[in-house]
């Protein structure tokens, strides 16, 4: 999923690190948590922290938010 809406989101978006951008390609496409972890070969604890730096780094508090950050920075087909 390519994320280039405007300058400052796609700003946010590059001071993701690779697992950082990996974790979030994951939770865009509504991956939980657990299969996150699992697939990744993570403890779900360490996914639910890289999760907590994601929504710190863009600048978002809860998943609704996540969301809409996503939904409005989902390049058009």
């Amino acid at each position: 999923m390519k994320m280039i809406r405007n300058t400052n989101e796609t700003n946010l978006l590059s001071t993701l690190g690779q697992r950082e951008t990996q974790i979030f390609e994951m939770l865009s496409e509504g991956k939980k948590t657990s299969q996150i972890a699992e697939t990744l070969s993570l403890k779900p604890n360490t996914v639910s922290t890289i999760k907590k730096v994601i929504y710190r780094k863009l600048k978002v508090s809860n998943s609704l938010d996540f969301f809409k950050f996503v939904l409005e920075n989902k390049e058009k087909a």
